[in-house]
């Protein structure tokens, strides 16, 4: 009886570089590829999907098309980095090497090469996602904070947890004076109906008010407000003498949309966390001081 011929399999491609850097790292699953592809284009290029399966296929026989697309070329750099976007196609010989370091590559910043430095987001709920409220100020026992009308800690923070917090910590906050000019330009700055900022800030201050009413003698002392008319530069909050996390305030832009900046302070080295508790002290000193 004549033998059938032996179907062709996936197998019989040659392996492209490209199949080959996948399979070192257990990648080579569509599904394992899409996780890492969508990672790396996060901070790539964020407009960017996945391929879809028949085009991770065809990548992977060494098919990159004419021109990929320079979000593909650009998230793939970022994947492999060291190899070229077209080398991706060559044909893989056993025993080439798979790893790549290239001189020109800067060595990776430390902490103390970014003045302390330790995260940074596009913006304030990219932060939350990594660093939520519960996590920033469960343990804390001392705040100190310089803003507009801290939302962070008054609105997205649950209202038992923050008495908890009032209760047991030393808390300074700074808020932009609801009565003042500065507020008033920066409400009309962000494009906000007459008065929207200053009635959020006069909510959030009532709320510290009515934690603060119901305080043992000596807790409420530890809590301790304060107004400021100044323009506004900054959002601070400075937990514990150690962690820092500070949003500019662009212009035409609500806070929420602002990159944040995640810092420790560094003993003994210059540190951005100290620039800023400078800051913080400065406007502190010149604030006026709310006893209700």
């Amino acid at each position: 009886m004549p033998t059938k011929a032996a179907r062709p399999t996936q197998d019989a491609q040659p392996t492209t570089v490209l199949k080959a850097l996948l399979e070192r790292t257990h990648s080579a699953q569509y599904a394992v590829f899409v996780r890492d592809y969508n990672r790396h284009a996060r901070t790539a290029s964020p407009e960017m999907k996945a391929p879809s399966r028949a085009t991770f296929y065809r990548w992977l026989n060494g098919d990159l098309g004419t021109r990929p697309h320079p979000g593909h070329r650009r998230v793939l750099a970022s994947m492999f980095p060291g190899w070229e976007v077209a080398e991706l196609t060559h044909t893989w010989e056993p025993g080439m090497p798979l790893v790549r370091e290239r001189s020109d590559r800067p060595t990776p910043a430390t902490v103390g090469d970014l003045a302390g430095v330790t995260h940074v987001f596009q913006n304030r709920p990219a932060f939350l996602r990594e660093f939520s409220t519960s996590r920033l100020f469960d343990a804390a026992t001392e705040v100190d904070g310089l803003g507009l009308s801290h939302n962070l800690l008054c609105q997205q923070y649950s209202d038992g947890d923050l008495a908890d917090l009032l209760g047991r910590a030393r808390v300074r906050l700074l808020f932009l004076d609801p009565d003042g000019e500065a507020i008033r330009v920066r409400n009309t700055e962000e494009g906000h109906a007459e008065g929207h900022l200053s009635e959020w800030t006069r909510v959030n201050l009532q709320v510290i008010a009515k934690h603060r009413a119901s305080l043992s003698s000596d807790a409420a002392d530890r809590v301790q407000v304060r107004l400021y008319d100044e323009t506004i530069r900054f959002q601070v909050m400075l937990i514990d003498g150690n962690l820092g996390i500070v949003q500019p305030y662009l212009p035409r832009g609500r806070g929420l949309d602002s990159p944040t900046f995640v810092m420790q302070h560094l003993i003994g080295a210059p540190s951005l966390y100290s620039t800023y508790r400078q800051i913080f002290d400065d406007i502190w000193a010149r604030g006026s001081e709310v006893t209700a």
